[in-house]
């Protein structure tokens, strides 16, 4: 019996093998972008690539990036450091950026300050987002991570691309987020971040933006 019990106890305390989960992924998604000094190499297609798992090829199924549909989320800069011809820059930047959009793609604008405020969800009428553009007046602090962050969490799920333009000053001051939050939450997303600065004499060189 003393022995039956020490054979049990030491059953129990032997360390046990970790679970292992086996999963099947049909489809992996890799995007790539060629450049020879610092321009796009164009006129590229699938014969041109190879791509190996394990060591073993894998057939490839291209899609060309510029016939997916492209949901843009526009991070507009209404704090108190851009009042004035700063703010009339960005917004100049942004209605620029709307005009390229094509049929049938979305936009959606978020303005921030110390808060950070949706003005218009994702929507096809790119009128609406250009109203509530017009209607975007400066004050307050500036909360840009969190106004990031904010924007990432707004990417709705599916095959289409989301881009994220951010037009600010870069200047940062009261957000609750740390910035290596946002960089990790942005590299767990499919979603493309684009900054578009503007800058006053005597502002600063060193900015978010630019990291």
């Amino acid at each position: 019996m003393t022995a039956l019990l020490a054979a049990a106890l030491l059953a129990a305390s032997a360390p046990q093998a970790p679970p292992v989960f086996r999963a099947e992924v049909d489809v992996v998604r890799v995007e790539v972008l060629v450049t020879r000094g610092g321009a796009p190499v164009r006129g590229l297609g699938a014969a041109d690539f190879e791509v190996r798992d394990n060591g073993q090829l894998q057939a490839l199924d291209p899609i060309l990036e510029e016939e997916t549909p492209v949901d843009a989320i526009l991070v507009l800069d209404t704090s108190g450091s851009v009042n004035g011809p700063k703010l009339d820059a960005l917004k100049a930047a942004a209605r620029a950026f709307l005009e390229g959009l094509r049929e049938g793609e979305q936009a959606a604008l978020l303005a921030f300050h110390h808060e950070v405020q949706l003005l218009e969800s994702l929507t096809a009428d790119i009128g609406a987002v250009r109203r509530a553009l017009d209607r975007a007046s400066p004050r307050g602090s500036t909360a840009l991570v969190d106004a990031v962050y904010s924007a990432l969490r707004l990417r709705e799920p599916g095959e289409r691309r989301t881009a994220i333009v951010v037009f600010s000053d870069g200047l940062e001051n009261v957000s609750w987020l740390p910035a290596s939050d946002v960089v990790e939450a942005a590299s767990r997303s499919n979603v493309i971040v684009y900054g578009v600065a503007v800058r006053g004499k005597g502002d600063p060189k060193e900015r978010f933006l630019s990291e």
